[in-house]
């Protein structure tokens, strides 16, 4: 399972993350103040989750523009997430068609992810699919903690259809675990930026395949990622 972790600068935390193979997913503000360490596995986020937090919605001509930037021109991304509505998949729907309008032609070959929100079905996401001009090559789990839950079922649907699938957000070590239990092919985590000693804990983790029991762990109560 493939680990990405937020947008950290710390020369020192790279230094770790290159060691251990560990890419970066990168929100559109960081990507033009963000270097890649040589080799490094990245993914493109699309800074919706932040926007509706500040009760906004996504800015997609900003994200659009982000799309042209040198960095993301000269090595394209593991993953780049459409932009999306959270705990709304009508409007993530909506959204999707309007962004891929907006995606430049040296971008369109990207590794596309659709992100899954609360409402939605097979039949609508196999639709969407369908419908959207560009190759879909991944379903990224957004939504709140209750959706979380179906991601053994949206593994399983992902996988049927040779698609990859990724568990967004898992901000605890029991989220990591879920994301692991699934079968998610990666999953992006905020937990190791909180503090050195998660980062370090992160990282050992990350050694064993995510495959220890963690509930033992004392990092206090479960909070929504």
């Amino acid at each position: 399972m493939i680990a990405f972790v937020g947008a950290t600068r710390s020369r020192e935390n790279v230094r770790k993350l290159r060691e251990r193979h560990v890419g970066r997913i990168l929100q559109p503000e960081d990507v033009i103040c963000t270097r890649l360490y040589k080799g490094e596995r990245w993914a493109l986020d699309n800074g919706a989750f932040a926007a509706w937090r500040k009760g906004q919605a996504v800015d997609l001509h900003g994200w659009a523009g982000i799309l042209w930037s040198p960095l993301n021109l000269r090595r394209a991304p593991w993953m780049a997430v459409l932009p999306d509505a959270p705990t709304d998949w009508n409007q993530t729907c909506e959204l999707a068609h309007q962004a891929c309008a907006l995606i430049p032609e040296p971008a369109k070959p990207w590794p596309w992810f659709v992100v899954l929100q609360e409402g939605a079905t097979p039949e609508t996401v196999e639709a969407l699919l369908r419908d959207l001009p560009v190759q879909v090559q991944g379903l990224f789990l957004g939504g709140a903690d209750p959706f979380k839950k179906t991601a053994c079922d949206w593994v399983d649907f992902a996988h049927h259809r040779g698609l990859r699938f990724h568990f967004g957000r898992a901000g605890t070590p029991r989220k990591i675990r879920a994301a692991f239990e699934a079968g998610a092919d990666s999953f992006d985590s905020s937990f190791p930026l909180w503090t050195q000693a998660r980062f370090d804990l992160f990282l050992s983790l990350q050694s064993q395949g995510f495959r220890s029991r963690q509930e033992h762990l004392p990092f206090g109560a479960e909070v929504s990622a």
